[in-house]
């Protein structure tokens, strides 16, 4: 009875334990520029930092001096753009911890924010073709659609300082799945211009336009 008492606490301390690992590793935020360098420290793992790679709640980040960084939150379209060198711990909704410096910030409205959060998976769908092929003409739906993302950009782009990449980053996702590539490739060209030496970017650029047909 003992032993049977004492197994059950055990697997109840492992299931604590899981629920608790679980929470502290949730997605959190999504890296939308990166140049110069960086490391994150996630699972006592310390990894290079790069565009499109997701930042979990507890994630400590570094960037060296003359680095700048651009992330954005997913619970909350939250950007904040950091000037290195700077150093902080990833919250759920916000950064939790300021180490060294101070971001700048601005909130994306919720339509930009969907679509940008889906940029880890157009690239995986990128990843996955043999060859992309363009749509040549639209409904009205999938036209009046791309109206309104484009007035929407249009109006963020605006609001933007000129180092953010988040309206061309939206752009870059609606375009791509309105099979619209030869668009989506030029809209990535322009988060490129902004963060020359994102070499994820690069390779997202290449690969895009080594399939397009």
């Amino acid at each position: 009875m003992k032993l049977k008492r004492n197994l059950m606490l055990f697997l109840c301390l492992i299931l604590t334990y899981i629920q608790t690992s679980s929470a502290q590793e949730v997605d959190a935020a999504l890296v939308t520029g990166m140049n110069g360098s960086g490391t994150v420290m996630s699972r006592n793992a310390n990894l290079p930092l790069a565009t499109l790679i997701k930042l979990r709640t507890g994630d400590t980040t570094e960037i060296s001096n003359g680095s700048t960084l651009q992330l954005v939150y997913l619970a909350t379209g939250l950007v904040e753009s950091w000037k290195g060198p700077a150093r902080f711990v990833v919250g759920k909704t916000k950064t939790e911890k300021k180490i060294q410096g101070e971001p700048s910030t601005r909130t994306l409205p919720s339509a930009m924010l969907e679509k940008i959060a889906r940029a880890p998976d157009v690239m995986t769908d990128l990843r996955n073709r043999s060859g992309l092929y363009a749509v040549r003409s639209f409904d009205t739906r999938t036209t009046e659609r791309m109206a309104q993302a484009q007035t929407l950009y249009d109006k963020e782009k605006t609001a933007a300082d000129n180092t953010e990449t988040t309206p061309d980053l939206y752009m870059f996702v609606m375009l791509y799945q309105a099979k619209r590539y030869r668009d989506a490739s030029a809209a990535l060209a322009k988060i490129i211009a902004l963060y020359p030496d994102d070499k994820a970017l690069i390779r997202l650029s290449d690969d895009l336009n080594a399939k397009i047909r």
